[in-house]
């Protein structure tokens, strides 16, 4: 957490953000970034997130949500809409601050450079 807090005071600082969406499927994280950015002395700083349980709505599972739509253990219709929504919002942001791993990060990353 103190890395990504670190990353959006830099952004906050230089682009005078008032608000942050956190693409996350971590609970604890959004109060997590909302006290590290009020230790800071930018608690002014809106911070949202989807109040979306994706660990309830496709279920717990050490396996990659690709290979839990290959064998059939969720919705592949609800997965399609949640990533496009997820899509859609990310690809709206003004600045993203993410970890380039997903795939999901990349393509939103290419939303945003349009």
């Amino acid at each position: 957490i103190a890395v990504y807090v670190d990353a959006l005071l830099s952004v906050i600082q230089a682009y005078q953000v008032s608000s942050i969406f956190l693409a996350t499927d971590d609970p604890t994280v959004l109060g997590d970034i909302t006290q590290g950015l009020e230790r800071e002395g930018h608690g002014h700083v809106r911070v949202m997130s989807l109040d979306f349980d994706r660990g309830e709505a496709f279920g717990a599972s050490p396996l990659f949500i690709e290979h839990r739509v290959e064998g059939g253990l969720v919705d592949a219709g609800l997965v399609a809409e949640s990533s496009v929504l997820d899509l859609m919002l990310l690809g709206e942001c003004d600045v993203l601050v993410a970890g380039m791993a997903s795939q999901l990060a990349r393509l939103a990353l290419s939303l945003i450079a349009r």
